[in-house]
């Protein structure tokens, strides 16, 4: 279980700023979070959340290859993936993941909804 203080900010915006670059304590360990936006818009949405041992990506909108190159790029090992967050089934959002999770088998987060369309469109592994 981990514990983070609440921050006394003025706006919304900074209080996400401050929570962004603040580090927190596990189990007596201090661990630093990052959040980097690896691509967004119309041609495609990855983002990685995590730490320097492991992280979860949201959504991979692009290339397994671009998605990969764009981790190595900020020094994140591509194995240190421990999960993958879908927000919806656009595929802005997917157009790596089949190839990804070939590459990576990490599972897969998603509403019912979400999961029932990539059933669908064949893009999760049987």
């Amino acid at each position: 279980m981990f514990r983070i203080n609440r921050l006394q900010t003025h706006s919304k915006k900074q209080s996400r700023a401050v929570l962004a670059n603040r580090p927190f304590f596990c189990k007596g360990v201090l661990k630093v979070a990052r959040y980097c936006p690896l691509f967004s818009g119309s041609s495609g949405n990855v983002t990685y959340l995590g730490t320097a041992e492991s992280g979860i990506l949201v959504d991979v909108g692009v290339s397994a290859k671009r998605t990969k190159d764009a981790l190595l790029a900020r020094d994140i090992d591509p194995a240190s993936i421990r999960a993958i967050f879908i927000t919806h089934e656009h595929s802005d959002h997917i157009a790596g993941l089949r190839v990804l999770l070939k590459q990576i088998p990490v599972p897969v987060y998603a509403t019912r909804g979400t999961i029932a369309g990539l059933t669908e469109q064949n893009v999760l592994p049987e």
